[in-house]
């Protein structure tokens, strides 16, 4: 599972915490996530695919949080 798995957990948590509690990912790491996600609209409207977040992270300065590999990792064991 990639970091777009991440995405509907967020969505159906309100808090940080609950992301935490279901993931496994800190609550840190869900917060910029979190900010990332709001920022670019991705948290409401249909789920974008893999595909359709490369391009975005690779316009944005600074690209998306830096713990994607480690949040992938947990998350495939989810």
């Amino acid at each position: 599972m990639d970091s777009r798995g991440l995405l509907p957990h967020m969505r159906n948590a309100p808090s940080h915490r609950g992301v935490q509690r279901a993931t496994g990912v800190d609550q840190r790491t869900v917060k910029q996530y979190r900010q990332w996600d709001q920022e670019h609209g991705l948290l409401t409207g249909p789920l974008p695919s893999a595909q359709g977040l490369q391009p975005l992270a690779k316009r944005m300065v600074g690209g998306p949080p830096r713990r994607w590999a480690a949040v992938r990792v947990r998350l495939a064991h989810c």
